[in-house]
């Protein structure tokens, strides 16, 4: 997976007195409208068999957030670059799984599952640091997308996620809202209090196996690089 689309798309929904319906008020008109405004900002990065777009999004309550969506390509031929959107997963992140996702996708946490999502409770997302690459499941019922994406995919992601994330704090600066994320992660895998992705059946890993230290060498490796950074600026700038 090596091409990153995104765009901003500003929003362009004026509210007219003229052409608003008679008995409806501004802020009615502007909760119909809420959708199409987004979805902001869009990343999109493209696989072999299926492409996976992180956008801006707004949860009903007003909290920002991240929503992926999958789509599967329009046909098997190698020459079709083309994905069909019209039977794509959406999964919008919420408030509490936010932080979680930026940690994971900024190399915080080796990986993450979300799950029980939709009316239905059988949407889930899973994403995994492999190292040299990041690895997402998307699933709803029994379809499933998956494809592999490059590092600076995921950190485009993880970045953009940050930003919904810090949006919802106008007090707070970018660097404290990555510090208590980084806090949450040590505490969280310490602690074991977040979701791991399935393990995968067809490995005969296990939890405590080969498959789980992988995960685990990742994200040392991952923290210690950023305890170095930290201390070596600390060393420099005094």
């Amino acid at each position: 997976m090596n091409n990153t689309h995104y765009s901003q798309f500003p929003p362009e929904y004026g509210f007219k007195p003229d052409l608003m319906p008679a008995g409806q008020s501004m802020n009615q008109t502007e909760a119909q409208t809420q959708e199409q405004r987004e979805p902001g900002m869009k990343l999109v990065a493209y696989g072999g068999k299926y492409a996976f777009q992180c956008q801006q999004s707004n949860t009903i309550a007003g909290w920002q957030t991240i929503q992926f969506e999958s789509a599967p390509k329009s046909s098997s031929s190698p020459s079709d670059r083309t994905y069909n959107w019209s039977k794509k997963i959406a999964f919008q992140i919420t408030d509490t799984e936010l932080p979680l996702l930026v940690a994971v996708l900024l190399g915080f946490l080796p990986a993450i599952r979300f799950d029980l999502h939709g009316p239905e409770k059988n949407k889930w997302l899973e994403i995994i640091n492999q190292g040299p690459n990041f690895y997402i499941k998307s699933g709803m019922g029994s379809t499933l997308h998956s494809a592999p994406v490059t590092l600076v995919d995921a950190s485009m992601f993880g970045l953009l996620a940050l930003n919904q994330y810090t949006a919802n704090f106008p007090l707070l600066s970018s660097d404290a809202v990555l510090a208590s994320v980084k806090m949450l992660a040590r505490q969280s895998f310490e602690n074991k209090t977040y979701k791991i992705p399935k393990e995968p059946q067809k490995s005969g890993y296990h939890h405590q196996g080969a498959w789980y230290l992988t995960l685990l060498s990742n994200w040392l490796f991952c923290m210690q690089s950023g305890w170095f950074m930290h201390s070596l600026s600390h060393k420099i700038c005094g």
